[in-house]
């Protein structure tokens, strides 16, 4: 709370903050150093002040704004840290600047520039205020507190810029909008590799975030943004996290040896993942939390603690794959409406675990080599399991245990697994549909009912013995049938060759 303060010729260091300015209007630092601190200078709600001829060095921070307007920054000095603005207005982050420079470099403040393209190589950081149609091309940004920031643009575009070793992020953006990051690079940060908040109609594409000690994308409160062939990988913390995001679309994007989750998706709407891999992350491949209206489409999961781990709401899974994972290969805790559809499990503990899931439809879905269920239920309701199948798994194919109640399940096959092909432990579920279908049982000896081994005393009263199960939608014998046909005839011999042939040929006509 100073007016018309001025302090100079001061050396501070080694202490949390050097020099500190707060809630005071119209004064001056001159001259004074700032090192080894964890803020250099530290500037917060203070306007029309000036900073002149300082040095900040080896701070986290080297001069930090904080909701502050109308500064003015001249001839400052900045090694191995770097200016970094903040605050919720636009007025926050438009100063006058001039012959600041960062590791001996300009720094590159631009404020309500337009259409202009920016040779990133000529500054040592770069930060854009209020721009629009700005290209920033080829910057090489280390070891200043953050590469390059953006606050309040429109239609920017930042294209094959490198940050590196930086103390608080490679790339920032916030409440900005239509921009496009493409090709850039953000390794070995102290925080996350990029950073955005507050974005609308923005393009990520083709941008790695590798061995930063944080996480490598952190996305907050996006709308309408695309992030398509963006990597993460080897980071400390989790490859892509996203918090409060809508109508977004994440395609072909890679997580890979991740100490944390590779995609963290909590408390958001409409968004649509296709064709994206989690792969060797230490957590979950996918893990979704409190979302809303989710479709996730031919995305691969392998090698993680669980493949998808989903705790939502209205969510669509279609032709995804689980495998290899420690835990489960599908984790699903929906409350309400979980559809899905030709996905497989395979190689994990359990293949497809359901909790608390309620009303979910499953159809079409395979679980198989899975070291202990194929399918397993509990304390679900009102699911309908139909055209599954289940081979091969170490306990059960699939089972039904305490709390899953009024479950349905008809035209599945189970087959080849070890203890038993299905066991209900659970209340009031049917395993036909109460007409004239039941399962397709690889031990049912033909006659009569199916019993169901567990306490529920369940039957199947309308059962198959193994074999081909043909849906509404295809006419076609499944790879699965394939598999499982030469399965049965194991002990045949050169039969096997017989029938493979036979039914490879049907499949061409």
């Amino acid at each position: 709370n100073v007016v018309h303060g001025t302090v100079m010729n001061c050396i501070i260091d080694q202490r949390y903050i050097g020099i500190i300015m707060q809630y005071s209007n119209n004064c001056t630092l001159r001259n004074n150093t700032a090192s080894s601190n964890y803020y250099g200078f530290f500037i917060s709600s203070s306007d029309i002040c000036t900073l002149t001829n300082n040095t900040a060095s080896s701070n986290d921070y080297g001069i930090y704004m904080y909701a502050s307007n109308g500064g003015t920054l001249i001839n400052n000095t900045l090694a191995n840290n770097g200016m970094v603005i903040e605050g919720w207005s636009v007025s926050h982050w438009l100063h006058n600047e001039s012959g600041n420079t960062v590791n001996s470099k300009s720094l590159g403040y631009f404020k309500s520039l337009p259409s202009t393209t920016i040779d990133g190589a000529l500054y040592g950081q770069i930060i854009m205020a209020n721009c629009s149609d700005v290209t920033v091309n080829d910057g090489v940004f280390t070891d200043v507190s953050r590469g390059l920031q953006l606050g309040f643009c429109t239609n920017c575009t930042l294209n094959n810029n490198a940050a590196s070793s930086n103390s608080h992020g490679g790339f920032f953006l916030t409440i900005s909008e239509d921009c496009t990051l493409k090709g850039n690079t953000a390794s070995s940060n102290s925080d996350a590799g990029f950073i955005l908040s507050d974005i609308s109609n923005c393009t990520l594409a083709d941008n790695t975030a590798n061995n930063n000690l944080g996480r490598g994308f952190i996305l907050e409160d996006l709308s309408c943004c695309t992030l398509t062939d963006n990597t993460a990988s080897c980071n400390i913390g989790i490859g892509f996290f996203l918090l409060g995001i809508s109508n977004c679309t994440l395609a072909d994007n890679t997580a890979i040896n991740n100490l944390g989750r590779g995609f963290y998706i909590e408390e958001s709407i409409s968004c649509v993942l296709i064709n994206n891999t989690a792969s060797s992350n230490i957590d979950s491949g996918f893990n979704l939390i409190q979302t809303l209206d989710f479709t996730l489409t031919h995305n691969t999961a392998n090698s993680n603690n669980y493949g998808f781990s989903l705790s939502t709401t209205n969510c669509t899974l279609t032709n995804n794959i689980a495998s290899s994972n420690s835990v489960s290969g599908f984790a699903l805790v929906v409350r309400q409406n979980l559809t899905l559809t030709d996905n497989t499990a395979t190689s994990n503990e359990y293949g497809f675990y359901f909790a608390t899931s309620h009303n979910a439809t499953v159809t079409n879905n395979t679980a198989y080599n899975n070291t202990r269920d194929g399918f397993f239920l509990t304390h679900s309701e009102n699911c309908t399991l139909t055209y599954n199948t289940a081979f091969n798994n170490s306990r059960y194919g699939v089972y039904l245990w305490t709390g899953a109640w009024y479950n349905t399940l008809y035209l599945n096959r189970f087959g080849n697994n070890v203890v038993s092909n299905g066991r209900d432990d659970g209340s009031w579920n049917i395993w036909d549909d109460g007409v004239s279908s039941g399962n397709y049982w690889m031990d049912y000896n033909g006659t009569g009912v199916y019993p169901i081994p567990g306490n529920a005393g369940s039957v199947d009263n309308y059962p198959f013995g193994w074999g081909p199960v043909t849906t509404t939608t295809t006419t076609t014998t499944s790879d699965v049938d394939i598999i499982m046909m030469i399965l049965i005839l194991s002990s045949v011999g050169i039969a096997i060759v017989v029938v493979v042939i036979v039914i490879l040929k049907k499949r061409k006509t």
